[in-house]
């Protein structure tokens, strides 16, 4: 996968020289047709007639699909067990490493996942510690174990949490075993240390068609591209996934957007965090962290401003670099969920300006929502919220 990225890169960059043209996602789009032999991969599998019949709604028939699944019980949590004697190294079947492929087991106790009152699958929508549960975790390269740990799962995501096969978010402590992946593993040393990570099933259909080809690897495809012109983007490494050593389908590992993120790329993380996401869930705050009057002194000044505007005056308080490539990254992707990503500010710079990283772009090079004839038409300057998008006068 790594050599493929490299051969789309590599013929994909000179359009970099001309960013204005937009329209060239289409050229985007045709290199993704490219994945589309990953579909059908996700399982599928069938509910028994008898449960249907019996009035079960579809949460609890989804469990049941999950319980018959789980041919093991784990007779609890061990941290210290040798990497090779862990469950998610063990249980793995041999066929599964045969591909040589990087691959990623995740072992964890059935009642974890689906139990009514407790489970992470059986209640998805809860959020934070206590909904974290330990699991053991095995990542392979060539058919050869590189890392084995335990680690706290969480489920993540935003609507995509109701999905079936959810997305997860892996956790490294020293109360499960290791307290961060090593710097050699994952992403060439980028982003070490790296203490959490987005286990993320990134499939999409079309929402016209379900039946439609399932896409695959959007996130990493963008932020590959994104990337070359400069933007601030998360790490990715596609996988295949096993869970209770039942396959889950390609996902993709992705470096996590966090304080240890901060940390491991700037040096600290004394930021004003702004997350950008349109769909915020209730309850999920805008600013994450650090000073949340700067971040409205900033929507202050955006939504007082006059005209004529200044780029000098402009430029005092954004990273015009940064966030021109960001807007441009989204654009040249005909990405249909946009203007998503961290909004940040360096504290410890009294001269600092907001900038922005580039985050969920798994909307990319498809029209996920039928908005125009052809992708790359899709308007996303107009009927579009984001921190840039001034309010208009009541």
């Amino acid at each position: 996968m790594s050599d493929l990225r490299q051969v789309l890169q590599h013929r994909l960059f000179p359009l970099f020289l001309l960013p204005i043209v937009i329209g060239g996602v289409g050229l985007a789009i045709n290199y993704a047709d490219g994945f589309l032999g990953f579909r059908n991969y996700v399982q599928g599998r069938t509910i028994p007639d008898v449960l249907v019949k019996s009035g079960r709604t579809g949460k609890e028939l989804r469990l049941v699909e999950y319980r018959s699944l789980a041919d093991f019980e784990l007779e609890g949590f061990d941290r210290d067990l040798a990497p090779k004697d862990m469950p998610s190294s063990k249980n793995l079947k041999a066929i599964a490493l045969q591909t040589g492929l990087p691959t990623l087991s995740i072992v964890i106790d059935p009642d974890d996942l689906l139990n009514r009152n407790t489970g992470l699958i059986a209640n998805y929508s809860k959020r934070g510690r206590s909904w974290e549960r330990p699991a053991y975790a095995s990542y392979f390269e060539n058919g050869e174990l590189r890392f084995a740990t335990g680690a706290g799962l969480r489920v993540h995501g935003g609507k995509s949490r109701a999905a079936l096969l959810k997305s997860f978010r892996l956790y490294f402590r020293e109360l499960y075993g290791s307290s961060q992946i090593p710097s050699e593993v994952l992403f060439e040393g980028e982003g070490d240390p790296i203490r959490s990570i987005v286990v993320h099933n990134d499939v999409r259909n079309k929402r016209s068609d379900k039946a439609s080809a399932e896409w695959h690897f959007m996130n990493p495809l963008a932020y590959d591209l994104a990337r070359e012109i400069g933007c601030i983007t998360p790490s990715t490494q596609p996988v295949q996934f096993y869970l209770n050593g039942v396959y889950q389908g390609p996902y993709v590992l992705t470096e996590h957007i966090s304080a240890d993120y901060l940390k491991a790329h700037f040096g600290h993380d004394d930021f004003v965090f702004a997350r950008m996401k349109r769909d915020r869930l209730k309850g999920s705050p805008l600013v994450e962290r650090g000073n949340r009057q700067l971040f409205d002194d900033f929507q202050n000044w955006l939504n007082t401003m006059s005209a004529p505007l200044k780029m000098s005056e402009v430029e005092e308080k954004i990273d015009l670099i940064n966030m021109t490539n960001w807007m441009i990254s989204i654009l040249y992707a005909g990405v249909t969920d946009p203007y998503q990503g961290a909004a940040l500010l360096d504290e410890t710079d009294p001269n600092a300006r907001w900038f922005w990283v580039n985050w969920d772009m798994d909307h990319a090079f498809m029209d996920l929502y039928d908005q125009a004839a052809l992708p790359w038409e899709i308007d996303n300057f107009n009927g579009r919220s984001g921190v840039l998008k001034k309010k208009k006068p009541r």
